[in-house]
């Protein structure tokens, strides 16, 4: 059981190293920082900005989980993959993704919306999370 989970570590890395280097496939890219507060349930807020067909754009990430406890904060980056529009970037981001945690408090995670919009997302704790289930990350793009 204990190397099933490591071979699952080592390919979702791959899988998540990999895909954000081919810059053809790319086409945006978000750089965020954010928090999260948690007793059982928690909430996960991050404010950053998506920079796509040149043009830099405000945007607020935010997220409800179960089982979580504690507080942190942390920052991190992503690619975006399949972007035609701007507008295809709101949306809930989660279902299907691929998702670990790394150590010393880093997450990688895969994850994709209702418009088919892919987000790579690389991201480091500062403080102290236990997190058992994400719903989805909800993505807006502030005017």
């Amino acid at each position: 059981m204990k190397a099933t989970a490591v071979m699952a570590a080592a390919a979702t890395i791959a899988a998540l190293s990999s895909a954000p280097v081919l810059a053809a496939d790319t086409d945006g890219t978000i750089e965020f920082s954010g928090g999260t507060v948690a007793a059982g349930i928690g909430y996960r807020w991050a404010n950053g900005t998506l920079t796509y067909q040149g043009h830099t754009y405000p945007i607020h990430l935010s997220a409800i989980s179960i089982g979580d406890v504690g507080g942190e904060g942390f920052k991190g980056t992503a690619t975006i993959h399949n972007l035609v529009r701007l507008e295809d970037f709101e949306g809930t981001f989660g279902g299907g993704g691929a998702g670990f945690t790394l150590g010393a408090g880093g997450e990688a995670q895969a994850l994709k919306n209702e418009n088919g919009v892919t987000m790579y997302v690389l991201a480091k704790s500062l403080g102290l999370d236990v997190n058992v289930s994400l719903a989805g990350i909800d993505a807006r793009v502030e005017q």
